[in-house]
This record gives C-alpha cells, sequence and structure tokens, in this order.
C-alpha cells in the first residue's frame, strides 16, 4: 500500500500520470492481497488510504468507487478487531491494536463523505481515534515509556498512529 502511496505522491508533485497510473496498479495488488493478519494488514490498508487521497482525482470515477468500497469494508474490520485464535492481541496497549485503529482511522477520513459509501457509518474516524486515545493512555503513559518496548511503541507510531493524528486534525480539526 505505500509503495501506491509513493507512487502517487510522485504523480503529485511532478504532474506525471504515468506516476499515476503505476500507484493505481500497485494498490490494485495490494488490495487484492491484503495480508493474512491484522497486524500485516493494517500497514497496507493505511498505504492505500494515502495512495488513494493522493491519486483521488487522477484515477476517476470507477477506480474512486472501487477504493472506496475496500477501504470501507477493511475499516470495518480494522475497527473490529480479531480474535484471539488468529493471533489478534486485542488489549488496548497492544501494538496490534494501535496499527489497526490508526489505519482505520486513515481509511475513514480518506473516504469521509464520499459519495459512492455503501450505509455511510460517518463516526468511524472518531471510533479510531477513542481507541487510539485509549492506547496513548495504557500502552504509552505520562513517561513516553511503551509498555512493549521501544520496537514495538515506535512501528505502530510510525505506520499508522502519528499519519492518523496528523489527518485528523487536518480534516476534523
Amino acid at each position: 500500500g505505500y509503495h501506491g502511496a509513493a507512487y502517487c505522491f510522485l504523480s503529485l508533485i511532478n504532474e506525471d500520470e504515468q506516476n499515476a497510473q503505476t500507484g493505481w496498479e500497485i494498490t490494485e495488488k495490494s488490495m487484492n492481497k491484503p495480508g493474512k493478519r491484522l497486524l500485516e494488514h493494517s500497514a497496507v490498508v493505511a498505504g492505500v488510504a494515502l495512495a488513494y487521497d493522493m491519486c483521488y482525482e487522477a484515477w476517476g470515477e470507477a477506480k474512486q468507487k472501487q477504493v472506496t468500497q475496500w477501504l470501507q469494508t477493511e475499516t470495518n474490520k480494522l475497527l473490529r478487531g480479531s480474535s484471539a485464535k488468529t493471533g489478534w492481541n486485542s488489549n488496548p496497549w497492544s501494538n496490534w491494536h494501535a496499527r489497526a485503529r490508526g489505519a482505520a482511522g486513515l481509511a475513514a477520513l480518506a473516504i469521509l463523505d464520499e459519495p459512492y459509501l455503501k450505509n455511510p457509518e460517518p463516526y468511524q474516524a472518531q471510533k479510531a481515534a477513542r481507541h487510539i486515545q485509549r492506547y496513548l493512555r495504557t500502552a504509552i503513559g505520562d513517561h513516553g515509556f511503551g509498555i512493549e518496548g521501544d520496537h514495538y511503541t515506535t512501528e505502530p507510531l510510525i505506520l499508522t498512529v502519528m499519519p492518523f493524528l496528523q489527518a485528523y486534525r487536518h480534516v476534523l480539526g
């Protein structure tokens, strides 16, 4: 997902349609093979949401509709979580929780108010924000040390949490 976003970014800054097309091809492959576990899946969803946002105009209505509906489905999955049978760690302080909910938030913001939504759920970004707030309170606390250690703290922050928080502030204030 993030590779598609990189090509979409290049498309924007260079005004290059070929990069938008390459971004689409990578994004489409990402949507077709998003990862077996929500841990890996979350990074794909976040990347697709960013690619969608940057290449929205270049992709046209059919692709916009396809990605909107995919992101809506994936947002619901990431907000719902999974079960211990699949290795899902549902604890609010879990890096899995942070990665999934940050990606869900990015996807929800990317498709906010889109005309192609089936049964729009306007409060998904706020649901994701509540999950992220809980993660920050329980996993990071007021001393800045992650309960699961440095790697498991920095990875979700870099991949999904910080991008979501920045986008949330920009989109919803």
